[in-house]
């Protein structure tokens, strides 16, 4: 495949299958260049039990499905395979460990757990929020050259920020900053996956694929992975 063509993910078929499928492909890679398990942990710095797991599709032993992609991509690279479509193989929804615990900055506080009322911190974001809705009065009156950046709707371009999406569905990350797509995706309690390949027709940092695809039906704690340019391929 040249570095320059789209990525073509796998054709789509029953979850279960494909999870088998990967899993025997891992262990055929394994078995024909006449490796153990033990030698792979020992290459690869993961555990035998999580090769095992990933052999056998056995997602549940598994780590944070962030972790389960992570070692996925790290072992078909070792066996010889193609990182990516290993990767897209596995289920878009992982099993997440019993007393997982959410990821930094995703942590909820217990219902019914408030902090404590201090007066002095609700004077302080009384006066934010005033200052905030002065600003959002005065920059249309103002015009351009006010500094503030514009706020990306549905005639939004790519490049710019995501597109306005409807809620439940997957945003279109495609054409979209790196960082940017990761903060969308942060805010949604979505878990992700990015992939990097040198692309000839996007700048380094942009989002070239994703999948699932804009618009198909996503809840909070299932998986995206994005594919990002790494700039054009080194000759």
């Amino acid at each position: 495949m040249n570095q320059s063509d789209p990525i073509e993910f796998p054709a789509d078929a029953p979850r279960p299958r494909r999870s088998t499928l990967i899993g025997d492909r891992l262990r055929l890679a394994r078995t024909d260049r006449r490796l153990t398990l033990e030698e792979a942990e020992q290459a690869t710095r993961i555990g035998r039990r999580y090769l095992e797991a990933l052999e056998l599709g056995q997602y549940d032993v598994l780590p944070a499905p962030v972790y389960a992609r992570g070692f996925m991509r790290s072992y078909a690279a070792y066996l010889g395979l193609d990182p990516l479509e290993a990767v897209m193989a596995m289920p878009n929804q992982l099993p997440r460990p019993e007393g997982l615990e959410p990821m930094p900055g995703l942590r909820r506080r217990p219902s019914g757990s408030w902090p404590a009322f201090d007066p002095r911190l609700a004077g302080i974001a009384a006066a934010i929020l005033v200052v905030m809705a002065l600003l959002l009065w005065i920059a249309p009156r103002l015009g351009s050259g006010t500094g503030l950046p514009d706020l990306p709707g549905r005639g939004a371009t790519a490049s710019s920020g995501v597109p306005a999406f409807e809620e439940g569905t997957t945003p279109n990350f495609v054409g979209v900053d790196r960082d940017v797509a990761v903060a969308v995706i942060e805010r949604l309690e979505l878990e992700f996956t990015i992939v990097e390949t040198p692309s000839a027709t996007a700048p380094a940092g942009r989002v070239i694929q994703q999948a699932p695809e804009a618009g198909e039906p996503i809840e909070a704690g299932e998986a995206v992975t994005l594919v990002v340019s790494q700039g054009p391929p080194s000759n």
